[in-house]
């Protein structure tokens, strides 16, 4: 192989990740990004493995990287909000989240992630709207629809979760967990209808 030849870099490191052999994949996305320092879906590319590998911190150093060289790269922020969230920084989280939406109103996979960081914090209203624009956005997501019925039980809105549970499963009948939350809220409402 030619040493200048990037594509094939790219080319290897995405058949590395396939195969799930991530540090390899990182290998060969580092050296397109020394032929190809500009090139944002490199950045990208590497933060995804990094991501695979659990180092949370080089993920976030390539999808800032990729911001750099692109500033309205939304999956970037998306999955460096990702990142923070599992760093337990939700409060950081929130805020990329809301810098990818700024930039995509549209993305409803950064309203479903608001959703389950507020559903987690216990800012159950707050939960409620994010789940309910990423459904206005994407009517048939099961994971917008099953947010929201969590929220709903919280809030004791027991009705409100079983259609939300419903709905999930009329999206994705096999959503393991709307599959098994459903009975834990059929239960907890027979047991209110019998006090």
């Amino acid at each position: 192989m030619r040493p200048d030849y990037a594509e094939a870099y790219r080319e290897l490191g995405a058949i590395y990740k396939s195969i799930g052999h991530y540090d390899e994949a990182a290998t060969q996305y580092q050296e397109l990004i020394r032929l190809k320092p500009e090139d944002s879906d490199a950045h990208f590319a590497l933060g995804s493995v990094y991501d695979l590998l659990n180092r949370r911190n080089d993920a976030i150093k390539s999808y800032l990287e990729a911001i750099k060289i692109m500033p309205g790269y939304v999956e970037a922020y998306y999955h460096i909000g990702i990142n923070l969230e599992k760093k337990e920084l939700n409060e950081q989280a929130i805020w990329v989240y809301s810098k990818a939406i700024k930039i995509s109103p549209e993305y409803k996979d950064a309203y479903i992630s608001i959703g389950r960081v507020m559903l987690r914090k216990g800012a159950l209203d707050e939960a409620a709207l994010a789940y309910n624009e990423a459904i206005k956005i994407a009517p048939n997501d099961d994971d917008a629809h099953f947010g929201l019925s969590m929220v709903l039980y919280k809030q004791g809105r027991l009705l409100g979760s079983i259609h939300e549970l419903g709905e999930t499963l009329r999206i994705n009948h096999r959503h393991k967990e709307a599959r098994k939350k459903i009975h834990l809220v059929m239960d907890a409402l027979a047991s209110a209808q019998f006090c």
